[in-house]
């Protein structure tokens, strides 16, 4: 399935060009090596939580002008073509059998399920408890990735992944928000559903590439937010330069580059490693608040922000993991 010199390159490797690189993170070719070095690691994991925090900004600019449904749609509708380009550039057959595709939608609408969750929850709840609840995804891959056999995690990622939990919701100041009961349920069951996607993708050991998993799920996605935006909310959007600009960032950078991030940490780092960029995406959108926004940087926001830092930092430290 390999298409003729399309260079495979570890992830540590120093000669590879970045066309290699990203050709080895995208091909559908089992990876067996050594694990990602933890600096690059913790690179990546920083640079994915940085493309996610700027969407927080990004939101809040896009929905004075798109509804939130029709913005999923919209997204959706960017980042795929887009997928598709980069997969041809790394020269990285889009085929699979078709057995391997009906499988790979399994995981895939698991995806997309968790992105309709969290748009829906994003309107319930505080943007606070937002973040915090979003934190806990590692959580729930600790737990799924052990209920799977996936991986074993070490002391230092538990202890890590709590004490990050508990920095964002310092940070954020969780504890004053809006406990609504239907925005809890939605804001579980998408860290539920995110969770369980990149476990059940690990777990079937597929042949088929991480781009070929992102374009089944956008494809997914298309067919069922075309349709639903249109019957909720009219498919209408109110262009602005901005409502464009932050539509445009969240197609992008935010769906399309981040989430090929997510799976390279997942297949050089694991599916652990990989969740370990949410709870670092609040200090980014506070970052980008203060910075553009004008919001004040509060002094609970350090000490959160500290705490999450020092928590992933530990959370990456070696651990024990099986591949399958």
């Amino acid at each position: 399935m390999t298409e003729p010199g399309a260079r495979r390159a570890s992830p540590g490797g120093r000669r590879a060009s970045p066309r290699a690189r990203l050709g080895a993170v995208l091909s559908p070719q089992p990876y067996t090596g050594r694990g990602a070095p933890l600096w690059a690691q913790g690179a990546l994991i920083t640079f994915c939580a940085l493309l996610f925090g700027f969407q927080f900004v990004a939101f809040k600019a896009a929905f004075r002008g798109v509804g939130p449904v029709t913005l999923l749609a919209l997204r959706v509708f960017i980042a795929l073509p887009l997928t598709v380009a980069i997969m041809r550039w790394a020269r990285v057959p889009i085929r699979a059998s078709r057995r391997d595709l009906l499988l790979v939608a399994v995981p895939a609408g698991l995806l997309m399920g968790s992105q309709i969750f969290f748009m829906f929850a994003v309107h319930r709840l505080t943007a606070s408890l937002t973040s915090t609840i979003v934190s806990t995804v590692p959580i729930f891959s600790l737990g799924l990735g052990f209920l799977f056999a996936i991986e074993r995690v070490s002391l230092f990622g538990v202890v890590g992944t709590l004490a990050g939990v508990a920095g964002v919701a310092i940070a954020t100041g969780a504890a004053t928000g809006n406990l609504d009961a239907l925005g809890l349920l939605l804001m579980l069951g998408s860290n539920f559903s995110y969770g369980l996607s990149l476990v059940v993708l690990t777990r079937m050991a597929l042949r088929v590439s991480s781009a070929i998993f992102l374009i089944v799920m956008l494809a997914e996605s298309a067919l069922v937010l075309a349709p639903l935006a249109g019957a909720l909310e009219g498919f209408s959007v109110t262009w602005t330069w901005k409502a464009a600009l932050a539509v445009l960032y969240i197609g992008t950078l935010g769906q399309a580059v981040a989430y090929i991030g997510v799976m390279t940490l997942m297949r050089f780092g694991g599916v652990f490693q990989s969740t370990l960029v949410t709870p670092l995406i609040p200090v980014w959108a506070i970052f980008f608040a203060v910075l553009l926004l004008g919001e004040p940087l509060l002094g609970r926001e350090l000490v959160g922000g500290a705490l999450i830092i020092g928590g992933v930092l530990l959370a990456i430290a070696p651990v024990g993991r099986r591949r399958v």
